[in-house]
């Protein structure tokens, strides 16, 4: 970028999530300067061959102006909703997360959802058991009959099954995507993603379009499930599944989290026991449970 930044605060944050990944330096400089300084700063420091102190990603090599209208204008024709801080439908929850709340959010479906007072998280393996889906269904068509939007990611198993759920009962849902908009992921779950955003939910994603699913968009993806919901459920979860990360992730920024116990003999419960034992999470077998009024929140910590 050759030229001034326009001051225009979405198009400078669809130019930061294009260059940048949320860190404690990207935040601080959004703080003090706001979103079409911070880019200015950035391109002063390209232009002097000076080290930024934000860490940019290769994709900051060809930026221009140009390319952050042509992503945005892009999105907008696409029917997506790119919410910044501020809007009347960005979710304030985000704010729990401190230094590596995203800089946007693109959205397809009722993004007003995304500030509804009744958000439950339900998540877990994706190599999910009969015993795991059946809980899941039980879970999910539960909360909705206590007007609850479920909120979980687009990955196989427990998740999936969270949506369906939730659907059947007639419900809403929220899809917490990795990847682009129009890079929907995995291919086994695209039709009820489709479903979601064009029925009565929306899908979520911090991510740009185009961009791919990586191990660290991953991360930012259990990061916003934790942010975005009021309380989370594990159903199911191996000793390494990614679910104990986002049960992690929202016991640090405070959210109630709640486990269903399992088999002794099924591996796929051991993460939800470990959870239990560790005190990160309550143990809870029905819907009263996961609402129980009394439900003390989980001890709040710095995020990383």
């Amino acid at each position: 970028m050759n030229t001034l930044f326009p001051h225009d605060d979405r198009l400078a944050r669809v130019a930061l999530a294009l260059i940048c990944h949320p860190t404690h330096e990207l935040h601080a400089s959004l703080t003090a300067y706001g979103a079409s300084d911070t880019m200015n700063r950035i391109n002063s420091h390209r232009a002097h061959s000076l080290h930024s102190e934000i860490p940019l990603t290769p994709a900051a090599k060809g930026l221009s102006v140009a390319t952050a209208q042509h992503v945005l204008d892009d999105s907008l024709r696409a029917g997506y909703d790119i919410l910044i801080p501020g809007d009347s439908h960005w979710p304030p929850q985000l704010d729990d997360l401190g230094s590596v709340a995203p800089v946007a959010l693109w959205t397809q479906g009722n993004s007003a959802l995304l500030r509804n007072a009744n958000l439950t998280a339900i998540t877990g393996s994706r190599a999910s058991t009969g015993y795991g889906e059946h809980i899941t269904a039980q879970l999910a068509s539960g909360l909705v009959q206590q007007r609850q939007t479920v909120v979980s990611s687009s990955s196989y198993g427990i998740d999936a099954m969270a949506h369906r759920a939730a659907l059947s009962a007639g419900g809403h849902t929220i899809a917490v995507l990795a990847a682009g908009l129009n890079r929907l992921y995995p291919h086994g779950t695209i039709a009820l993603l489709e479903r979601i955003a064009t029925h009565v939910g929306v899908l979520v994603t911090s991510e740009p379009p185009e961009t791919a699913p990586t191990k660290r968009a991953f991360h930012r993806r259990n990061r916003l499930i934790a942010a975005l919901s009021h309380r989370l459920v594990v159903v199911e979860a191996g000793s390494r599944s990614t679910a104990l990360l986002t049960a992690r992730y929202a016991h640090q920024i405070g959210r109630d989290v709640c486990a269903v116990p399992g088999p002794l003999t099924s591996a796929t419960s051991t993460g939800t026991h470990l959870l239990i034992q560790e005190k990160t999470a309550r143990l809870v077998t029905t819907t009263a449970d996961i609402l129980a009024p009394n439900a003390q929140p989980s001890q709040t910590t710095t995020p990383r």
